[in-house]
C-alpha cells in the first residue's frame, strides 16, 4: 500500500521547466519580441526621448525642427541640463 501511494505521488509531480510551454498561450520568444517592438514604437512620443534627440541638434536649429511645445517656453540651456541630470540618474539607478 505504501509503495502504491509513493508511485502516485511521483506521477503527480510536474517539472515546470519541461512542461511550462504546454500551458503558455504564446511562446516566450514571441512575447519578448512584442515588448521590444512596443517599446521602440513608443519612443517618438516620449518627452525624454525627444529631449535626448535635442542633445544632437545645435541650439540655433532647435525651433526649426518639429518638437514639443516645451522647446518654445523653456530655455534650451535648462532643457539640456535637466536631460543630462535625468540621464545620469537613470544610468545610476540601473547600476
Amino acid at each position: 500500500m505504501k509503495g502504491e501511494l509513493e508511485g502516485e505521488n511521483k506521477k503527480e509531480k510536474i517539472d515546470p521547466e519541461k512542461h511550462i510551454d504546454a500551458y503558455l498561450p504564446v511562446r516566450v520568444n514571441e512575447q519578448r519580441g512584442y515588448f521590444a517592438y512596443m517599446s521602440i514604437d513608443s519612443l517618438p512620443g516620449n518627452q525624454f526621448w525627444q529631449r535626448m534627440l535635442l542633445l544632437f541638434i545645435t541650439p540655433s536649429r532647435v525651433l526649426e525642427s518639429a518638437y514639443a511645445s516645451f522647446v518654445e517656453s523653456v530655455p534650451y540651456k535648462y532643457i539640456i541640463i535637466f536631460t543630462l541630470f535625468q540621464l545620469g540618474y537613470r544610468l545610476q539607478a540601473t547600476l
